[in-house]
């Protein structure tokens, strides 16, 4: 929108590695999965963008002029406007097409658990919380704290981390809002998974819900091949993401990539901006990498 572009998606990149072409014949790369973000071709004047581009003053934290006025006289405060653009433009990319809409429908019916009980839930009952570890995350017993205290309806817990907070906003939300403890788990970590199953069998139980499938926690898009692994990979991804999304709130790591994503579609096509959503990240001191690009601790 800043460079008066259309932005063009290319069929084939060395960097993509989840394709499966005898899924989509016809269809090549990120179209595969998802709605075409556009149907024009590239031709005349075109502009190939990399990495972290930066073009005409347009940087990483910038928002297109159009949206100005807007955000102007919106309560979003400047510094998170490009959070709210993020968000926006997201939920437009992410839009599933209709034979991945078919495919995740199937996949859901046959992978989902609770408790080791297999389950035909179209929607995850009201007042699940989810509970996203990441790939090597191993403090388990800090996700559980925070699952506890919403069950509890504690009103004290901080809307954004301390070290990021301009003040100490708390949630406010209906104090049994979290009583029936029902989490959707999704991590990469089977020993997350075999810890969690604990808490069916504990004092104050949870219903535990998850997608049951192959866990190895290595990360899976440096070792897949392609073809039905790709299609499988991209499926239980995005299964998971749904159902994250079907919760009505988050105990997440904002330092992580995949908790971004959750938080900026259930802030857009989950209307739910003003659910809870703890973070257990810490921002670090050192904001960049040895590349020289933000680490994603310092991503707020």
């Amino acid at each position: 929108m800043h460079l008066g572009r259309i932005l063009i998606i290319p069929n084939k990149d060395s960097q993509r590695h989840f394709e499966d072409p005898t899924f989509c014949p016809g269809e090549a790369g990120w179209h595969c999965w998802f709605q075409h973000i556009t149907w024009c071709k590239p031709k005349g004047d075109v502009l190939k963008i990399y990495g972290f581009p930066e073009h005409g003053g347009f940087k990483g934290k910038d928002v297109p002029e159009v949206f100005h006025p807007l955000l102007k006289c919106s309560p979003v405060k400047p510094r998170f406007w490009f959070y709210w653009w993020r968000a926006q433009s997201i939920a437009y990319l992410i839009r599933f097409n209709e034979k991945t809409r078919s495919a995740l429908d199937q996949l859901r019916s046959e992978t989902l658990f609770q408790c080791k009980e297999h389950v035909k839930a179209k929607v995850l009952e009201p007042g699940t919380v989810s509970a996203h570890v990441r790939h090597g995350f191993k403090l388990w017993e800090d996700y559980v704290e925070q699952m506890d205290a919403l069950a509890a309806g504690n009103q004290k817990l901080r809307v954004l981390y301390k070290e990021v907070a301009e003040s100490n906003t708390s949630f406010s939300f209906p104090l049994e809002a979290y009583a029936r403890r029902a989490v959707f788990l999704s991590t990469e970590d089977p020993l997350v998974v075999v810890e969690a199953l604990k808490l069916c069998a504990a004092k104050d139980p949870w219903k535990v819900i998850y997608t049951k499938a192959d866990r190895n926690n290595k990360d899976s898009w440096m070792h897949v091949e392609k073809r039905g692994a790709a299609r499988r990979e991209v499926m239980l991804a995005m299964m998971n993401l749904e159902l994250a999304l079907e919760a009505d709130a988050w105990v997440c790591t904002l330092t992580s990539n995949w908790c971004r994503l959750i938080d900026e579609l259930r802030m857009t096509i989950a209307l739910k901006a003003s659910h809870p959503y703890l973070s257990l990240s810490k921002v670090v001191k050192t904001c960049k990498s040895r590349l020289g690009l933000p680490k994603p601790e310092c991503y707020l």
